[in-house]
């Protein structure tokens, strides 16, 4: 399945995910933390996000229609017991306050625009 997936994938798709993703981030104008969003040869494959309170965030995207998400799979790697001060504590912070946003290629500019507004509105609130 993986196999066809990759054949029947089209360098057109990238380039529509990359100018999706460079839209929502314009709207959004600072107003949130995107993690990674310095990487260079950002493709918006995901479009994360750090929220104060994630589930709150996730449920005022879901009132407005947009299903915002938790990475509850990931998390950082505790130190050793010999080392804590390896402890990757700003690695918590961030997995514990991201969620990924919507963001593709074919999503219209006026669902990136009322996506962006919900954002920003509930960050306003906090």
């Amino acid at each position: 399945m993986m196999h066809r997936r990759l054949r029947a994938w089209k360098k057109e798709h990238l380039s529509g995910r990359i100018q999706a993703g460079e839209s929502l981030l314009a709207l959004l104008k600072n107003v949130v933390v995107c993690p990674g969003i310095k990487n260079p040869l950002h493709t918006f494959w995901v479009f994360p996000i750090l929220a104060e309170k994630p589930n709150e965030m996730i449920a005022a995207l879901r009132k407005e229609g947009f299903d915002g998400a938790i990475l509850s799979r990931s998390e950082a790697v505790s130190a050793p017991d010999d080392r804590p001060e390896l402890e990757p504590e700003v690695a918590k912070t961030v997995l514990a306050q991201m969620i990924i946003l919507p963001c593709y290629e074919g999503m219209p500019a006026d669902e990136l625009a009322r996506e962006a507004k919900a954002v920003i509105g509930k960050v306003s609130e906090n």
